[in-house]
């Protein structure tokens, strides 16, 4: 099993993705994506929260956003 702890903006998710795929495919194994810097993210509910968000090392303001694309990957646990 290949997880990879997604950082960053769009961007970022997508090469991180492509990274975590090529090496899910060559090793003939699953893939998931450890989303859990987005997990707390206020702004994802609107705007008018982006100004509470607490900048930590676990969470970002950052969105998720692979959402938006065809995948083939599941969300990791937080137990994985």
């Amino acid at each position: 099993m290949i997880i990879v702890k997604l950082q960053g903006g769009a961007g970022n998710q997508m090469f991180q993705y492509a990274i975590g795929r090529n090496l899910a495919l060559h090793y003939n194994t699953g893939l998931k994506l450890d989303t859990g810097t987005y997990s707390n993210n206020l702004a994802a509910s609107g705007p008018e929260n982006f100004n509470n968000i607490i900048s930590t090392e676990k969470t970002t303001s950052r969105r998720y956003e692979l959402d938006n694309f065809s995948i083939q990957a599941e969300i990791a646990t937080e137990n994985e």
